[in-house]
């Protein structure tokens, strides 16, 4: 009896938890707490996108259906189907090592045994099977989607320290656009909400879903590290909110921000995949940073280099997790790998 009561009590306390982290996360996401983030500009909204797993892949729906109306290619469906086309056995095996690692947000991989596997399992919608039994979009994901609509991913992520996460859609040759933090002012651009507890919502500029970057003032895009448009003013070299901590995960250059569920989304994103997967222990999530950050250093071509890029950002936010104040990968590997992030 006495060891019933003890768990009811500890049953008890774990949802009083779980219900000031969900009043907390539902305060972040209101539309005056996000225009807070963004200097209380009048002209910021918020679209809340059902919390069904779906949340990313509908956002990005909502936002390219608003030009020209809605089209097939814009589906989730079809959006979980060019993610999963893009997955290849490095991709596998390295979420298999996630997973292996007990990484946090990784349990979808318990039963995937193959490529193909893996690839079925993206390509489940939340919103037939449940947020619990789809794949989360992850930074992989988030970049597939950028550079196939060729559209612009400014996430505000309450994951991470640095609160802005950027992910340019790629050049022709498989570099990232806005290396210099210069982008075109026609650039189309989503704007996103990354809640703490990995839900994403669409942010409305001036009433439009799918605003062209250079609608947006310079105060705005320096949050995210973007030092002007072409054809639209730059922003100051010194000083400015730009020089305080604005990020650039996107194209792996400049500040500090994350793309992935956790890191957006890790991404960062909690931005960011597949559920929550319980606490890691810091050592565990060290050993499988090590293990990615040899992976990535590894060699390959700039665009594979790239994507390992994003799933190393998994682990790094994880680790920040545990301690906020700094990110140590270990060992010579892992000190590339942080070069390689920043």
């Amino acid at each position: 009896a006495e060891l019933s009561d003890a768990t009811g009590r500890e049953g008890a306390r774990e949802e009083r938890a779980a219900a000031r982290e969900g009043t907390l996360d539902m305060l972040m996401s209101r539309s005056s707490a996000v225009r807070a983030r963004l200097m209380n500009d009048a002209k910021v909204s918020i679209d809340y996108i059902e919390a069904c797993g779906d949340c990313f892949y509908m956002a990005i729906e909502a936002a390219l259906s608003e030009h020209d109306g809605w089209h097939p290619h814009y589906a989730v469906a079809q959006q979980r189907l060019l993610v999963a086309q893009q997955m290849t056995e490095e991709t596998f095996q390295l979420y298999t090592l996630l997973h292996t690692q007990r990484a946090e947000g990784f349990h979808f991989m318990k039963g995937v045994d193959s490529l193909e596997a893996l690839r079925r399992r993206v390509k489940l919608r939340g919103q037939k099977v449940g947020a619990h039994k789809c794949v989360w979009a992850d930074g992989f994901a988030m970049e597939t989607i950028a550079n196939c609509f060729r559209v612009l991913l400014l996430v505000i992520d309450e994951r991470s320290a640095q609160k802005f996460t950027r992910i340019s859609p790629a050049a022709k040759g498989g570099e990232r656009e806005g290396g210099e933090g210069v982008l075109d002012a026609e650039q189309n651009t989503v704007l996103l909400h990354a809640s703490t507890r990995e839900h994403m919502n669409l942010i409305r500029y001036d009433g439009k879903k799918l605003p062209q970057l250079g609608d947006l003032p310079v105060q705005l895009r320096q949050l995210w590290g973007i030092r002007g448009v072409r054809g639209g003013a730059a922003a100051p070299l010194d000083g400015g909110v730009a020089s305080r901590g604005a990020s650039s995960a996107g194209d792996g250059r400049g500040g500090g921000g994350r793309s992935s569920r956790r890191a957006l989304m890790q991404g960062g994103r909690r931005a960011a995949r597949g559920g929550g997967g319980g606490a890691i222990s810091r050592k565990r999530t060290a050993a499988a940073a090590a293990a990615a950050a040899a992976a990535l250093c590894a060699g390959g071509t700039r665009e594979e280099r790239a994507r390992r890029r994003y799933l190393l950002r998994e682990l790094a936010h994880e680790m920040h997790a545990h301690e906020r104040d700094s990110v140590e990968l270990g060992g010579a590997a892992g000190g590339s790998a942080a070069a390689e992030l920043t």
